[in-house]
């Protein structure tokens, strides 16, 4: 029985927190989270806070295939 239970709070803490920054292999990012749970302008402060101090460009939105929705960003450039 303990040893589900610690398993239960391993898995737990595994799972990411939304929204998240999931990082392209060029200047382009997605902040990934759930349109139900979470907002546009929560996902917005997120690209925020991934660029630092430089604004974050919005480019476009989509939901894909694990039901989630990313909003594409990239840094402007300082």
């Amino acid at each position: 029985m303990r040893a589900l239970a610690l398993l239960a709070v391993i898995a737990v803490a595994a799972c990411q927190t939304l929204p998240q920054v999931v990082v392209r292999n060029d200047d382009l990012f997605d902040v990934r989270f759930d349109a139900s749970a979470q907002t546009e302008a929560e996902a917005d402060a997120k690209a925020r806070t991934h660029c630092m101090d430089r604004p974050a460009v919005f480019v476009s939105q989509e939901t894909r295939f694990d039901g989630l929705a990313y909003r594409t960003y990239s840094c402007a450039r300082s």
